[in-house]
C-alpha cells in the first residue's frame, strides 16, 4: 500500500464549498431590479414603489430590497420560502434594508445573489 496524502480527505469540502450557486430565478430577478435602479442615498425612504416594466428610478436599498421581495415573491411561492424584507445594521454602523428569501439575499451591495451566511449586515 502507498502513502496516503492527508491533504485528499480536505479536496471533497474544498470543491464543496464553491457549489452553492444561487438559483437563477433570483439571479434574473436581482439583475433585473438593478438594472431599472440607479442608487442614490435617502431617496424615497419609507415611501417605496414598484417599478413597472420600462420604468427606472433612484433610490436608496429600501426601494431595492421593496422591489426584490415584489420581484421574489413567486420564486418563493412555488418553493414554499419565506420572502421577507429585513432591516440591519451594516459593520459600519449605517442602518441598511435588503431582502432575505430562504437561505438567499438579494442586496444592492452585492453584484450577486449570496447566501445568508455570506451577508454581513447583522
Amino acid at each position: 500500500m502507498g502513502k496516503h496524502n492527508p491533504m485528499m480527505r480536505l479536496l471533497p469540502l474544498v470543491l464543496l464549498a464553491g457549489c452553492a450557486h444561487a438559483p437563477a430565478e433570483l439571479e434574473m430577478a436581482k439583475r433585473n431590479v438593478d438594472a431599472k435602479i440607479t442608487y442614490k442615498n435617502e431617496v424615497n425612504r419609507y415611501k417605496p414603489n414598484l417599478l413597472l416594466k420600462g420604468e427606472k428610478a433612484q433610490g436608496d436599498c429600501w426601494l431595492y430590497a421593496y422591489n426584490y421581495y415584489m420581484a421574489s415573491v413567486g420564486y418563493a411561492s412555488k418553493n414554499m420560502v419565506e420572502a421577507k424584507v429585513i432591516g440591519c445594521y451594516t459593520p459600519a454602523g449605517e442602518y441598511h434594508t435588503y431582502t432575505r428569501v430562504g437561505e438567499w439575499v438579494l442586496d444592492n451591495r452585492y453584484k450577486w445573489v449570496v447566501h445568508i451566511n455570506e451577508q454581513e449586515c447583522k
